[in-house]
């Protein structure tokens, strides 16, 4: 929870500028063909503008538990990096960082 309230205020320090949002997710996980659980998160979040993209920070509940994200979005001619780090705390805190770049033919 503690996670939770720092990733708001964090936030929050740019909600002038930012667009706030709800999401809702879900998730579906599956080892080789077997189905393993349902994760169904649900989120606030403020999202800002930046001149070549985007940052954003959300956070909220999820089925027996909290969970959220931090991350970014940025162009440069054909390139887009994105990334983010996201968090879960169910039974067990869990996180994981993902980046992405990618290019694209134009």
């Amino acid at each position: 929870m503690k996670t939770i309230i720092i990733m708001l205020l964090i936030g929050l320090g740019s909600a002038i500028t930012a667009a706030p949002y709800v999401e809702l997710k879900n998730e579906v996980e599956f080892k080789y063909d077997n189905y393993v659980k349902t994760l169904k998160h649900f989120r606030v979040g403020y999202q800002h503008k930046t001149p070549k993209g985007y940052v954003f920070v959300e956070a909220g509940k999820m089925n027996r538990g909290e969970s959220g994200e931090v991350g970014y979005k940025f162009d440069k001619g054909n390139w887009t990096f994105k990334g983010k780090w996201e968090f879960k705390n169910q039974f067990e805190n869990k996180s994981k960082l993902q980046t992405e770049i990618r290019y694209t033919f134009k």
